[in-house]
């Protein structure tokens, strides 16, 4: 490994090692930082275990870390990097702490074994393409801390078949929900939402849930959605009028 005065670990040998634990202290200084593509491509890293120093974690720090099944985040990081854990392909879960105030655009994306994550409440924005491609992913949290769903953000989430969006949140943008082709629900429990002006926004296969004369409602109208009032649950084709005026 290399570092810089002891504060950030910069890189990596690329061995064969399977298990790394990052140190508390280093010649007397502590590592406050995992810098930018550190671990990227250590493709027989399996187990990482972060010391309580560490605040940040750079850029593709870990992408591509393919056999990478465990990790443990402490509770001192704030900061996930664009591209931190893309494309680590076997890993399965990883528990974020509330510590957490800020994940980059495509953190996960393509670890396509992640089964299931919860968002800390610390976190205001789900960032572009955080999620997107996480073809096994069933389960995901979305705190009440959540204003904005970016582009793409859980974009071809294949295996994901339900979802609920607090009320918190004030947009959803394009593609958000795009080519998740299991999903058979989404609630969205604030009723000004805005919801980007694309059929492809929100995978065609769920039904929209959401309160009458909502945001949801004439999106679900618009695109001819199968749509539910939240009051009731009862699912109902979007009513004609709105078809006919195409609001």
């Amino acid at each position: 490994m290399k570092y810089n005065v002891g504060v950030e670990i910069t890189g990596h040998n690329k061995s064969k090692e399977s298990k790394i634990i990052i140190p508390k202290i280093i010649g007397g200084m502590p590592v406050t930082r995992i810098g930018n593509n550190a671990f990227s491509k250590c493709s027989s890293l399996k187990s990482v275990t972060i010391s309580d120093n560490v605040i940040s974690i750079g850029e593709f720090a870990f992408e591509d870390c393919s056999s990478l099944k465990f990790i443990m985040i402490p509770d001192s990081v704030t900061n996930i990097g664009d591209c931190a854990f893309s494309n680590c392909s076997s890993l399965k879960s990883i528990i974020l702490p509330d510590s957490v105030t800020w994940i980059g655009i495509g953190a996960f994306r393509d670890c396509s074994s992640l089964e299931s994550i919860i968002i800390p409440d610390s976190i205001e924005s789900i960032e572009r393409y955080t999620f997107n491609d996480c073809s096994a992913l069933k389960f995901v949290s979305i705190p009440d801390s959540i204003m904005n769903i970016d582009a793409y953000a859980f974009s071809r989430c294949s295996s994901l078949k339900s979802v609920t969006i607090p009320e918190s949140v004030t947009s959803i943008e394009c593609g958000a929900f795009s080519g998740c082709s299991s999903l058979e629900s989404i609630i969205i429990q604030n009723p000004d939402c805005e919801i980007y002006n694309d059929k492809d926004t929100i995978n065609s296969s769920a039904v929209i849930y959401g309160y009458p004369s909502s945001t949801a409602q004439k999106y679900a109208a618009r695109y001819y959605r199968k749509y539910g009032y939240l009051e009731s649950t009862a699912q109902a084709y979007a009513p004609e009028y709105y078809r006919r005026f195409g609001v």
